[in-house]
């Protein structure tokens, strides 16, 4: 009850008597506190509404990439903070009732959250030499110094491009996240594997794969095995992309004899089922997507629609079961779920003139001789539209058009290429709001544009 009660702003509390429902009550949900101020050695909560015990964790805007602080509010709101912490810069304080649990991995905070709050106007001084890369990506998100370029620099580039909107909301650098996403696609290759580095997850590294134009990026041959391995452990999705050239050595075709790898190389392929599930591999052998209609907004999705929110999530997490590979079903679901959760975000770009217009131009692209691709295409539609306001249900085909389009890029496409690049701003809006989405449709999309080299080769 607690839970359902805190994802959502109010809930009815309704008796069924005899068929009939009666109307008990409403529980409406209030934030914790109204806002947080400077207090000398610390912070005060102001329009503190919570009377128990509370605790605070801290996140520092101008290095996202810091292990959040995690302090006590005694009863008057006051949160204690370390000398170094008082002078960081704008920080994030989300605050939660009772006592954190010991061995809890933190995340970065989302903003829209009630219980989170925004210190934007925060001293913050720098007195450190600017010698580390994450001292200089410190000072440049403070407005001081250039982008830090580099190997060193690539981890934080990859969280600054990942948060981007976030940081610039809570008084970063404003052009920071551009700038990085062009700094990450400069560096190609590295950038892939240094993202390993930047401890985020797979919906978080896709979205920024997009803006980049890594999700494009041609990789002809694996050069060094050995610096990818550790990639498959951190960043999974990198991972498969820098392991492209090789997948079609998992297709069982004659012409991909797997006597012919080195160790090194046979060692990168046993990762890939692992991370994409049995529907991976299976895909690549060429047979047919044994989860193809997960993720499609249809008719069904359009019901779940006019239910009330708190029903629409018990409807979901009945069919839920533990996600396991990334092409798996639950968790191609869980992906879906989080996307309709945001369709009336998603919904002010679907309704885009210019989205119809790159989605025929995909199907067309497509029916030009990819008629394996230019099926999963399809299958992803939604079906006959009631109106525009039904927008967003066009999202899941577009995210896997786009994906499609990106790896045909990479595999040396000229004309894919050319249409990506135009794809890339509407897309790149369009992951920010469903990551988790777009990193299954480009994993997907992998594995369909391999298993059609292969045919087109055999």
């Amino acid at each position: 009850m607690t839970d359902t009660v805190r994802d959502c702003a109010k809930a009815e509390i309704r008796l069924l008597v005899a068929g009939q429902s009666i109307h008990v009550g409403t529980v409406r949900t209030q934030p914790i506190a109204e806002d947080v101020v400077p207090d000398g050695t610390g912070l005060l909560l102001r329009g503190l509404r919570h009377p128990g015990e509370l605790t605070a964790q801290l996140h520092t805007v101008l290095a996202p990439w810091q292990q959040p602080l995690t302090a006590p509010v005694n009863d008057s709101g006051r949160i204690p903070l370390p000398a170094a912490w008082r002078s960081a810069g704008p920080l994030v304080v989300t605050l939660r009732a009772g006592t954190p649990m010991s061995g809890t991995p933190s995340s970065w905070p989302r903003l829209r959250d009630r219980d989170t709050l925004v210190l934007r106007r925060s001293p913050w001084t720098s007195t450190v030499i600017e010698t580390t890369a994450a001292a200089r990506t410190t000072e440049y998100l403070g407005g001081g110094g250039t982008l830090p370029r580099g190997t060193e620099a690539i981890p934080y580039q990859w969280i600054v491009a990942a948060r981007g909107r976030d940081l610039q909301a809570c008084g970063a650098r404003e052009a920071a996240p551009a700038e990085c996403l062009h700094a990450l696609g400069d560096a190609g290759p590295d950038a892939l594997v240094g993202a390993a580095d930047s401890a985020l997850r797979s919906g978080e590294l896709a979205a920024v794969l997009v803006g980049s134009g890594l999700a494009a990026l041609r990789i002809r041959e694996v050069t060094d095995p050995a610096a990818v391995r550790p990639v498959w452990r951190r960043a999974p999705l990198c991972a498969l992309l820098l392991t492209a050239p090789l997948l079609p050595y998992l297709s069982d075709d004659p012409a991909y004899e797997s006597d012919e790898l080195y160790p090194e190389e046979a060692e990168l392929l046993h990762e890939v089922g692992q991370f994409l599930g049995n529907a991976g591999p299976a895909l690549l052998v060429g047979h047919e997507d044994p989860s193809r209609s997960v993720g499609r907004f249809d008719a069904h999705a359009r019901v779940l629609n006019e239910l009330p929110e708190i029903q629409q999530q018990a409807v979901w997490r009945t069919a839920r079961v533990v996600p396991r590979g990334l092409l798996d079903t639950a968790a191609r679901a869980e992906a879906a779920w989080q996307a309709f959760r945001d369709r009336r975000t998603l919904q002010y770009y679907a309704v885009r003139e210019e989205c119809g217009d790159w989605l025929d131009a995909v199907a067309i692209f497509l029916d030009d001789g990819h008629h394996l691709l230019a099926r999963a295409f399809r299958d992803r539609g939604p079906g006959p539209l009631h109106g525009p306001e039904e927008a967003w249900m066009r999202v899941p085909q577009f995210s896997l058009g786009c994906a499609l389009i990106a790896r045909l890029a990479a595999a040396g496409d000229a004309r894919a290429a050319k249409l990506e690049r135009g794809l890339r701003p509407l897309w790149t809006s369009v992951a920010a709001h469903a990551p988790d989405l777009t990193a299954v449709d480009l994993a997907l999309a992998e594995c369909l544009v391999t298993a059609e080299a292969v045919q087109a080769t055999g």
